[in-house]
């Protein structure tokens, strides 16, 4: 029952937006006195259809077959017959401009429904609204969410088989049927959705120590196990692929991965060094890592001091002898670290003050004059090095469990500001994937990973109706823009095609070539159809 409603719900959703969207064209069209011959939701063969009345007379309405997708067809919309540019109630014999906002208004009521419910959703609090894996690395590297290594145990519901297994919160999921979890990726989707179609062994690890096997029927896995786990991703991470050190190899080894360095996400190569030198001021590097399969910690000391680069003219440390390379290391004994501002602590001492510098490995001592402010007339720069450790990297991949997530929460009169800004960012974004999918489809017949179609979208739609609250309402939200978007495109047979062509009449003082047009958008109908169904493909394979 809840697989049937589940879809009904997204079919509901689908035909909420198109009729939305068709009803735009269709109010726009009667306020400019053009006839509205049809209006469709769906696509042929029809199943019902009626005549309209009173202001809405001449105009058949159809329920067809076909759920996904709709129409209106306006009077003259696709003019060959000459006698339809004079007719007053036809699309062809109307102005530029009345064309424009008649192509124009289903766009504008799917970007009204996005900012709407968007709107709301931000007021409730709403997830961050990510849209690709740039973004969500991002998300990570600014503290949005937070993350765990492993699949984690969020909840288990009382008096449920998973308590009575034993299952607690925090448990970590380590195999499925004996297999390692990279392995079995399908399976692992099952679970996490509860939607196994097999009995399924699970095996739990608790903090090393203890480990569960659970024979789990798939009827209970489908129904209430009574089991939750946090949202999963895989992240990256850094592998160690060698070490040069006899001290590193005693705490680090071949082969782990670093998820963690001074409690900031690890993502590249480049990542470590930013973590080691964000760090650097507490002297100490704290490497978080992997190894078979449980979470450990090692902290690497770190000697970060600063380093002379330069001299301005006629500087007193130049004159009394400190190099280029020295390092400062304390002024009148009081130790000197990277972030500290020398002259600020130079200035605390009068007259002559006491420079213990390190020139490689030598410690030597300058007595010098600073300037009123604490200038000696150098310039410096952090030196941040990891004493007496060498090691190696490799990118790599960690299954990981989102454990903390910073809702987006705006009071009601900054949620349309924010709405909208968040609208247009992801509306840029969408029409470069679109157009890039386009250009993948047509010169190499692929689709990216990180696009989905009509499956994946039905997919998550399905997902949110069972989910509801919030989450529905921001999908329904993001795929109302994403509707808008698509149709503005300049694209035959979309809005944006037609909206086009009327610019260019505009241009012209004329019309094009009603034949000609007629056929670049019947030209582009059926290319559409075509990549929509080479996208179809790669969805269904990837299922």
């Amino acid at each position: 029952m809840a697989t049937i409603l589940g879809i009904l719900g997204v079919i509901l959703i689908l035909s909420f937006l198109v009729v939305v969207h068709e009803w735009g064209h269709y109010i726009a069209a009667k306020k400019n006195g053009i006839q509205v011959d049809e209006f469709a939701i769906g696509f042929p063969p029809t199943l019902y259809s009626w005549e309209g009345k009173k202001k809405n007379k001449g105009t058949t309405f159809k329920i067809n077959l076909v759920p996904f997708g709709g129409y209106v067809k306006l009077h003259g919309e696709d003019a060959t017959d000459k006698s339809l540019f004079k007719d007053k109630h036809s699309f062809a014999s109307k102005t530029p401009w009345q064309k424009v906002e008649v192509v124009c208004a289903g766009v504008i009521m799917n970007f009204l429904v996005f900012w709407v419910l968007m709107s709301i959703s931000m007021m409730i609090g709403v997830a961050p609204l990510v849209t690709n894996s740039e973004e969500f690395r991002d998300a990570f590297k600014e503290g949005v969410f937070k993350a765990e290594p492993f699949v984690l145990v969020e909840g288990v519901t009382e008096a449920a088989p998973a308590v009575i297994d034993g299952l607690q919160v925090g448990d970590k999921l380590i195999a499925i049927d004996g297999e390692s979890l990279d392995l079995v990726p399908e399976k692992l989707q099952q679970v996490l959705t509860l939607k196994a179609d097999q009995d399924l062994v699970l095996t739990f690890d608790r903090d090393g120590e203890d480990e569960y096997v659970l024979n789990v029927p798939q009827a209970e896995l489908n129904n209430d196990y009574g089991l939750d786990f946090y949202p999963v991703t895989s992240l990256p991470a850094v592998k160690v692929t060698s070490v040069q050190s006899d001290l590193l190899s005693e705490n680090l080894q071949i082969g782990d991965l670093v998820t963690e360095i001074n409690d900031m996400p690890i993502f590249d190569i480049e990542n470590v060094i930013t973590a080691v030198y964000d760090g650097a001021a507490e002297g100490k590097a704290k490497f978080e890592f992997v190894r078979d399969g449980e979470k450990m910690e090692f902290v690497i000391p770190v000697e970060n001091r600063q380093i002379v680069t330069g001299f301005l003219p006629e500087s007193v440390a130049l004159g009394a002898g400190i190099e280029i390379g020295d390092k400062i290391v304390a002024i009148e004994g009081q130790e000197i670290y990277f972030g500290d501002y020398i002259p600020d602590i130079a200035d605390q001492f009068d007259g002559v003050v006491s420079y213990t510098i390190d020139r490689n490995g030598e410690q030597l001592f300058f007595e010098l004059t600073p300037s009123e402010e604490g200038l000696i007339g150098v310039s410096l720069a952090p030196e941040i090095k990891i004493s007496d450790y060498t090691f190696d990297f490799q990118p790599e991949f960690i299954l990981s469990s989102v454990v903390e997530m910073e809702l987006i929460k705006e009071p009601f009169y900054k949620a349309p500001i924010t709405a909208l800004s968040e609208g247009t960012k992801i509306a840029g974004q969408t029409a470069k994937a679109f157009v890039g999918t386009l250009g993948d489809v047509a010169t190499k017949l692929e689709v990216s990973d990180e696009v989905g179609g009509p499956v994946q979208v039905a997919k998550l739609g399905f997902e949110f109706v069972q989910t509801g609250g919030v989450d529905l309402l921001s999908f329904i939200a993001l795929i109302s823009l994403s509707l808008a978007v698509i149709n503005i495109l300049p694209i035959p047979a979309l809005d944006g095609g037609r909206l086009l062509f009327i610019i260019i009449e505009a241009f012209r003082g004329k019309p094009l070539n009603p034949k000609a047009e007629a056929l670049i958008h019947y030209l582009g109908f059926w290319l559409l159809i075509a990549f929509i169904v080479v996208v179809t493909f790669y969805d269904i394979i990837r299922i």
